[in-house]
């Protein structure tokens, strides 16, 4: 009878460590699935911000790009003592 009892024991003992083992794999396996998840959201999300970012600049450039060809266009048409006055003011 203390040998069906011990088997018992040892069955319910092993049952009892694998059911925490498991419950301890499920719970890191969902951890991970979470934290896989918001990896992803985190990358998502730098990418849309460096393609706003790069349409932000590309309009940047284009606007600076104008005003440099309206600057050089007006200093085309500078009188040479306007000019040499600007340039001593370190604006050219």
């Amino acid at each position: 009878m203390a040998n069906s009892s011990t088997k018992k024991h040892f069955i319910d003992g092993i049952l009892i460590v694998f059911s925490v083992l498991f419950a301890l794999f499920i719970n890191k396996t969902a951890e991970n699935y979470k934290i896989t998840q918001e990896k992803e959201i985190a990358v998502e999300s730098i990418h849309k911000e460096l393609y706003r970012n790069y349409w932000t600049i590309k309009s940047w450039n284009e606007d600076h790009l104008a005003v440099i060809q309206r600057l050089d266009s007006l200093n085309n048409g500078l009188k040479p003592e306007l000019e040499q006055e600007l340039k001593q003011a370190d604006f050219f």
